[in-house]
């Protein structure tokens, strides 16, 4: 948009001075020289004024006048009501993404489900059945041998028999439940401890601070992690007091189980014999948090994890 302007003077040898401004898009005065031109591009859609003054001989400014009043419409995609219902169209959009994610995840999980379901079915109906199979054959088995120390030996094979049954029994449930998806990381674990404690006399100790919210396959591992702490507890340590401690810090959040068993010395372990150690550190590793396992001989055990937090997106875990 160009304007062109000119001012009149009597005095042949004089050329002014002049200055502009566009009220409505400029505040200060935009000097022009001796020029008769002002031009302005890309103006939003709004209404402006052009002002224009000149300067005398001795360089006095005269008073503004307004040569031209503008109303500059602006295009459909600059008026509000296109803004309006553009800013809808991407929330709906939006909503409809965030919609079929949803039912993607809830469908992926359902999958998940059937297999472990499946899996679960399979165990009961093989290996946990074998198990069950065996336990009475070995006591038909103890009670016919007269010698004491084959007796002793057969019972303990029973008692071990008897221990891989229960911890079968609790794989089969881990894998048909779906607790973590209705009550919180703590209330299961905590079950988990007490279900497993009842059954040998230990004494149980249960200590949380408030949990953030946590991804499902983080929660998941967790509670796997703690699951195989607590099972080795119970069947190895011999201890009579077990403690199982949450705590969340500003950027982590520390899972601790100890006992106050027989210990052991964990440079020693050959993991390619205990996949329990070595399938926590795995999946430790799978979530970016850190394992490390403190024994010492007689004065027991405690196996800490630490699962770093994002600050931003921690909050208090609500029950579920």
């Amino acid at each position: 948009m160009e304007f062109a302007y000119a001012g009149l003077t009597l005095a042949p040898d004089f050329s002014p001075q002049y200055r502009y401004r566009l009220r409505g898009l400029q505040k200060d005065w935009e000097s022009a020289g001796r020029s008769r031109q002002a031009a302005f591009t890309n103006l939003p859609p709004g209404n402006y004024t052009l002002e224009l003054a000149s300067a005398d001989r001795d360089g006095e400014w005269g008073p503004a006048t307004a040569l031209a009043e503008i109303q500059v419409r602006g295009y459909l995609y600059q008026s509000p009501v296109f803004l309006g219902v553009g800013i809808g169209s991407m929330g709906l959009l939006a909503l409809f993404a965030h919609r079929i994610r949803t039912r993607t995840l809830e469908r992926e999980v359902a999958l998940v489900a059937a297999e472990r379901n499946r899996i679960a079915r399979e165990l009961h109906d093989t290996v946990l059945q074998s198990f069950l199979g065996a336990v009475p054959a070995l006591n038909r088995l103890a009670a016919s041998v007269s010698d004491s120390d084959s007796r002793t030996q057969a019972r303990e094979a029973i008692r071990q028999l008897e221990s891989s049954l229960t911890d079968a029994r609790h794989t089969i449930q881990g894998l048909r439940s779906s607790a973590l998806v209705h009550y919180s990381l703590c209330d299961v674990i905590r079950d988990f401890a007490s279900r497993l404690t009842n059954q040998t006399g230990i004494q149980l100790n249960f200590r949380s601070t408030g949990l953030p919210t946590l991804d499902a396959a983080v929660e998941e591992q967790i509670y796997r992690i703690a699951v195989e702490a607590l099972r080795n507890s119970v069947r190895y340590s011999g201890a009579s007091y077990l403690e199982v401690c949450f705590q969340m810090e500003a950027d982590q959040l520390t899972l601790q189980v100890h006992d106050d068993g027989c210990g052991f010395d964990p440079a020693g372990v050959d993991n390619s014999l205990h996949f329990g150690l070595t399938g926590m550190r795995e999946r430790a590793a799978s979530i970016g948090a850190s394992l490390s396992i403190r024994s010492w001989a007689g004065l027991g055990t405690s196996v800490i994890l630490k699962v770093p937090i994002n600050p931003v997106s921690a909050s208090s875990n609500s029950p579920k």
